[in-house]
């Protein structure tokens, strides 16, 4: 069974986005998106929609998924009702909470371990970097990225891995057609 509630951790928002995204396709195909997701931002979600959108039955797909980004204060705002909500989530819906931190000491968060799961997401150390771009551009784009071809990226670009990614997807569209992106492109 996929747990009901999912707190994505990390201070680089781009990371905790990209890991949302990636747990959002393992949970619902493309087409069911229109019908059974709702992303928003913790600033603009009301707590009563959220559980609202979370009990109702889905309509083309088999759960519902709710992903709430930049969650912090939304999770600081409605900690009781949240609790609550962790006894007995909603057994068609996912609650996705993107967070820059997650402090293991409140109930709330003892609770997610016997509903959910925590996932933390770190920048790569600079000398992992390479090694993640390759990782990326595989699970992400489905295309080879040769060791050196990461490695001379981050060298010309540096270790901020939102721009790393953005030079990476114009590599991709330059090599257009190619099954591996070499040093050469």
């Amino acid at each position: 069974m996929t747990d009901r509630i999912y707190v994505i951790a990390g201070k680089d928002e781009s990371l905790v986005g990209a890991r949302a995204q990636e747990l959002i396709d393992s949970l619902l195909d493309y087409e069911q998106r229109m019908t059974a997701l709702l992303s928003v931002d913790g600033d603009e979600a009301v707590v009563s929609d959220v559980l609202d959108e979370l009990k109702t039955i889905p309509f083309l797909a088999d759960k519902r998924v709710v992903l709430i980004k930049n969650a912090g204060d939304f999770v600081s705002r409605h900690r009781e009702i949240l609790e609550h909500y962790f006894e007995k989530p909603a057994s068609t819906g996912v609650l996705i909470l993107a967070v820059s931190s997650w402090d293991a000491r409140t109930r709330l968060a003892k609770m997610l371990s016997k509903v959910g799961s925590l996932i933390t997401v770190e920048q790569p150390k600079k000398w992992e970097l390479p090694a993640h771009l390759v990782q990326y551009a595989a699970a992400r784009h489905k295309i080879k990225l040769n060791k050196d071809a990461a490695e001379m990226l981050v060298e010309l670009v540096g270790d901020e891995l939102a721009q790393l990614y953005n030079e990476l997807e114009k590599l991709i569209l330059f090599a257009q057609g190619e099954k591996v992106i070499r040093a050469e492109h």
